[in-house]
């Protein structure tokens, strides 16, 4: 009689006294036979084979993979396996590296956990929604929203970047008590902005394992357009056929790559989000050379979190309404690749996340989603050490 039924799970036969599984690359580690030490999988890494069953050849018992770890996403390239019935191996398999083997079970509860769903929460543009929103703002972040409102109160302009969900409430809140809702005016464009990405990302992702721990970075000063940003390029890439991974820190207090895709070779390729306040403006035109700043202090400032060890791309976030601001983010990035792209071969490629047309519609009766829509773009670095995993139309 089994000690550890799994009834769900698949199961592997061990037809011989040879393992199961040979993995590559070698890692001098082995899976054993939990009742008598007999060797399964040599060559083992947990991670590649999730929530599988195997026959000890000598003495019968099963053994069980430990199933994934909350919130992580399975390879590009993953082989799963029926939950009932078992399969025979009479010798040794090798498993290629990077190749996963998952229970279909494991498999399927992991995707229904970690994709986004479709649409985000629509919300009623009045007060009731407001508060509605703001209640929900609170359970996720664990923020002091009261304490946040008397801090912005004191200095709205001040404060808009520290404390950015409390200020686009407020100047909402301002805007329906004098009954004047015009999205032509730059900080009620803003604040829509700002509002509805936050409804829309609750929506989509709140199912996510991690959304919770991530989604404090809302509530934290002077993040909560870097944690839209990471959020809104997870569904954009998604919605362009890429698993992406949510990363959590490594260390308290290093710097740590915000998204990760998981490569046909085993590999990681990071991605490190950036929304610097030059991209997020309302209007026609900037100070001449302040985006073209921006992107450049962004690269040059990012190899803590991109480099040798961390492979990847930069994403700039903007939800600024401007004139050419996608056309100027791309050919920014582009001389920016130009200038230092023989020597950061570990940069991948610069990307953009943008607002596709310069203008927002609020819904008929004010209930329902802003309607907005984010665009990819991108540059990848040509300078780039091994297979790009990042392409761009010209």
């Amino acid at each position: 009689m089994e000690s550890n039924q799994q009834s769900s799970t698949v199961r592997f036969v061990q037809g011989s006294a040879a393992p199961v599984f040979r993995g590559e690359p070698e890692s001098g580690l082995t899976f054993l036979c939990e009742q008598c030490g007999h060797v399964l999988i040599d060559h083992y890494l947990a991670e590649d084979y999730i929530a599988v069953g195997i026959q000890c050849f000598q003495c019968k018992h099963v053994s069980f993979t430990p199933d994934i770890e909350l919130g992580e996403i399975f390879s590009a390239r993953t082989m799963t396996f029926p939950d009932q019935g078992g399969y025979l191996i009479g010798g040794t398999v090798t498993k290629r590296a990077g190749l996963m083997i998952a229970s279909s079970a494991a498999f399927n509860a992991n995707i229904e956990m970690t994709t986004p769903a479709e649409a985000g929460i629509p919300f009623e543009l009045n007060f009731k929604g407001l508060d509605r929103l703001v209640e929900i703002y609170a359970e996720t972040t664990g923020g002091d929203f009261a304490a946040q409102r008397k801090i912005v109160e004191r200095s709205p302009a001040k404060f808009r970047h520290d404390l950015t969900f409390a200020w686009a409430i407020g100047i909402l809140r301002d805007r329906l008590a004098a009954n004047v809702l015009d999205v032509r005016d730059a900080d009620t464009c803003s604040a829509l902005i700002y509002i509805s990405t936050f409804g829309s990302i609750y929506g989509r992702w709140k199912r996510h394992p991690r959304f919770n721990l991530i989604a404090r970075g809302f509530a934290k000063p002077k993040s909560f357009l870097h944690t839209a940003g990471l959020f809104t390029t997870a569904f954009i890439m998604y919605q362009n056929a890429s698993i992406v991974g949510l990363a959590l820190e490594d260390r308290y207090g290093e710097p740590n790559p915000d998204l990760y895709v998981r490569g046909v070779q085993g590999s990681r390729t990071y991605l490190e989000v950036k929304a610097p306040q030059a991209l997020q403006t309302i209007g026609e035109a900037d100070p001449p050379g302040m985006v073209e700043s921006a992107v450049k202090q962004i690269v040059d400032r990012s190899k803590a979190q991109i480099n040798r060890n961390r492979v990847g791309g930069l994403v700039l976030f903007a939800t600024g309404f401007r004139k050419n601001l996608a056309n100027d983010m791309a050919r920014f990035s582009h001389n920016a690749l130009v200038r230092v792209g023989r020597q950061r071969t570990s940069l991948a490629a610069i990307m953009s996340i943008s607002l596709a047309d310069t203008k927002l519609t609020i819904p008929a009766g004010r209930n329902g989603m802003i309607e907005m829509d984010f665009r990819l773009g991108g540059v990848a670095n040509p300078h780039f050490a091994g297979d790009n995993p990042f392409k761009f139309e010209a």
